[in-house]
């Protein structure tokens, strides 16, 4: 949901529609939103085949061809023109509405590994500053200074500022598979709830 009239839907076939409660046909939809069917990234296995018999070599498991531009979430930021959209094709992508709600268009993306499986955007009070704890790694503290930086950008972009003495953040379930099936696997990928900062 946007407003009343107006919502978002997606779907298996990689389409993101912009629809209005007075029209049974959406008044919008880009297609092939996370990218064309094709082959997966590489940070994505097909599943091992079965073994035949214990003589003969089982040929290899074919590469799929679709699947990891499956509309896996959407959420808004309800009666603003701003919603992120995810799948599993290494990206949360975050869009903008035109100002005559009739089409949008991409504001930016934040890269995210795995299959983004649910998404909720939510209001509270900022962060505390303070330095990295001791068993964080470098790397884990620079993507996650990465991350909160685009999303500023984002915020900043789309003309939104935080209310009173809250920030906005979007928190995103990420996982290593589908969440509607065990068809693929995102190796490498921790199960768990990200959370982005807009400030």
């Amino acid at each position: 949901m946007i407003d009343e009239e107006v919502f978002l839907s997606g779907g298996d076939a990689g389409a993101i529609s912009l629809w209005s409660v007075n029209r049974k046909k959406p008044l919008f939809t880009k297609l092939n939103a996370h990218g064309p069917k094709a082959p997966f990234p590489s940070h994505f296995t097909a599943p091992s085949p079965p073994s035949v018999s214990a003589e003969s070599d089982p040929a290899p498991a074919p590469a799929p061809q679709e699947g990891s531009n499956w509309i896996t979430s959407l959420a808004t930021v309800r009666y603003t023109d701003v919603f992120a959209s995810g799948a599993g094709d290494g990206y949360i992508r975050v869009w903008k509405l035109a100002d005559n709600k009739k089409m949008f268009g991409i504001l930016n993306v934040i890269p995210m590994p795995g299959f983004i499986n649910s998404l909720q955007f939510f209001e509270a009070s900022p962060l505390p500053e303070s330095s990295p704890s001791a068993d964080s790694s470098s790397e884990e503290v620079a993507e996650e200074e990465g991350l909160t930086e685009r999303a500023k950008q984002i915020l900043k972009r789309a003309g939104k500022e935080t209310k009173g003495d809250t920030e906005l953040f979007l928190a995103g379930g990420v996982g290593q598979e589908h969440r509607l099936g065990r068809w693929w696997r995102c190796k490498g990928v921790r199960n768990g709830v990200r959370v982005v900062r807009f400030g």
